[in-house]
């Protein structure tokens, strides 16, 4: 399995590597954060009280009219992402 995703327990500092943002999100607690290794290519439906970071240099690339990030939880952090338009 390649690392594109990655969760970090908030009390046991555990890291845990998934291939798909879904799987991490699904495998998260709330206050653990999950990290973007790669970009996956899809939706981040954000349903939990999670900090999404991005490695640094990643760069993110949609269509103006894809709808990449939907959050429906309270208390997100996203913080050191780089989105570009792809057209």
């Amino acid at each position: 399995m390649s690392a594109e995703v990655s969760v970090r327990n908030k009390l046991t500092g555990d890291e845990k590597f998934y291939s798909t943002f879904k799987e991490a999100i699904a495998n998260a607690q709330t206050g653990d954060t999950i990290t973007i290794h790669k970009d996956t290519g899809e939706q981040m439906n954000i349903n939990k009280s999670v900090d999404i970071i991005c490695v640094p240099g990643l760069i993110i690339k949609r269509k103006k009219e894809q709808m990449f990030i939907i959050v429906t939880a309270d208390e997100c952090s996203i913080s050191s992402f780089t989105l570009v338009n792809e057209d």
